[in-house]
């Protein structure tokens, strides 16, 4: 089971859109047509970055990913898409593309993070 991302509210968000899988093919005539290969779009990244956060927020975050790392995805929770427009495909779940980076100056702990959006699949 998927535990949510934790409940924190992100100083700001750069989001990626993902694309379809397709390919061009040229024709006699010299035109190109694409095919599209599927209905699933992939490679979403959203990277999300945390100002001044307390040790209990860092912790929650480090957890988090110590527990789902890159391979169990999960969703985000409400607080993180907080006063945005962004809206996903449904059934996707997130997953870390990458180690939180962490920097802590003067007591004052910032951290980004990268995610990107998985399209459902079962085993």
């Amino acid at each position: 089971m998927a535990a949510n991302f934790p409940s924190l509210t992100p100083s700001g968000r750069v989001y990626t859109p993902g694309f379809f899988a397709s390919s061009a093919l040229g024709t006699l005539s010299g035109n190109e047509t694409n095919v599209r290969h599927s209905s699933v779009s992939y490679g979403h990244q959203l990277r999300l970055t945390f100002l001044s956060v307390t040790r209990a927020q860092q912790q929650s975050l480090v957890s988090h990913y110590a527990f789902h790392g890159s391979f169990e995805p999960f969703d985000l929770a409400t607080e993180t898409l907080v006063a945005t427009n962004l809206t996903f495909p449904t059934g996707y779940k997130w997953r870390y593309s990458g180690s939180p980076e962490i920097e802590e100056v003067d007591g004052q702990i910032n951290m980004n993070v990268d995610l990107e959006l998985l399209p459902p699949y079962t085993i």
